[in-house]
């Protein structure tokens, strides 16, 4: 099948988009491609997503919110704009997308909502911290932790 990458906290191998897809296309690496400000059709859903980051206090950690926010925003233009305003969109993120921040270019479920999303997915959150995630249906959007440990290295069907 086709492998879709997105860059989580721990990926220091990841420098640009340009040099990994190089590489893939260098060591014929034909069913692999990374979520990076874009977007991928399977199944008549659109795929996208961003890292996200974690709340925090700081001006930095704002920043990077904020920039991550952006990036799920283009990531969500790019499916609409590729392939239609009328499939369902499912949002792929490392970090847990909640935060406490009213601001709607720091807070990813506005964003979501405003584009009519039904399910994310995110990881980050290992071991027994994963038992109390937030999952279920919040706010009309289906979210799910699918961290390997979590999961126990099992598959999930969406």
């Amino acid at each position: 099948g086709k492998k879709l990458l997105l860059k989580g906290n721990h990926d220091y191998w990841w420098t640009t988009i340009k040099k990994m897809r190089e590489y893939l296309e260098e060591n014929n690496f034909n069913n692999i491609d990374f979520i990076y400000n874009n977007s991928y059709e399977y199944d008549n859903k659109i795929i996208v997503g961003t890292r996200g980051w974690q709340e925090g206090k700081t001006s930095e950690d704002k920043r990077l919110i904020k920039r991550e926010n952006f990036r799920l925003e283009l990531s969500l233009k790019d499916g609409i704009k590729k392939y239609g305003d009328d499939k369902e969109i499912i949002v792929c993120m490392h970090y847990p997308p909640f935060n406490n921040y009213e601001e709607n270019d720091l807070n990813f479920i506005s964003t979501m909502k405003k584009y009519n999303v039904k399910t994310c997915i995110y990881g980050h959150l290992h071991g027994e911290v994963g038992e109390s995630a937030k999952q279920g249906n919040i706010d009309g959007i289906n979210f799910s932790l699918t961290s390997c440990d979590y999961t126990k290295f099992n598959l999930v069907r969406l």
